[in-house]
């Protein structure tokens, strides 16, 4: 698994050179010489995407990268500062009966006792 892990050390450069047609090295080279350390996230991306020609997801991923070897973020950390966990359940159960539970609040209840879930 690579939790934890910078996203430069989970992209090799090999892999983002026959994506891209740079390395990691190369791109943060260009994005120093843009001032990107000075951009949002956002900025970043676009300038990829638009000045250089990068797919989408491959501007997000360097632009990730960038923000964590220049300091910007660490790893786990959203572009806008924060921290953010989630977690599922998988339920035994027939879609349609799952659907109408949650639609129910009182048969939500028995299926999910306590006053941690609610809509919004």
């Amino acid at each position: 698994m690579n939790a934890g892990k910078k996203i430069t050390e989970k992209l090799s450069d090999e892999a983002l050179r026959t994506a891209t047609g740079r390395d990691w090295k190369q791109w943060f080279t260009i994005l120093d010489t843009a001032d990107a350390t000075t951009l949002t996230h956002t900025a970043i991306a676009r300038l990829l995407v638009e000045s250089h020609g990068v797919d989408g997801w491959y501007a997000q991923s360097i632009t990730v990268g960038y923000e964590q070897e220049r300091g910007l973020r660490v790893v786990g950390q959203s572009s806008t500062g924060e921290f953010r966990a989630g977690v599922s359940h998988t339920i035994d159960a027939p879609a349609a009966e799952l659907f109408a539970a949650f639609d129910d609040p009182g048969l939500r209840h028995r299926w999910l006792p306590g006053d941690g879930l609610t809509e919004d």
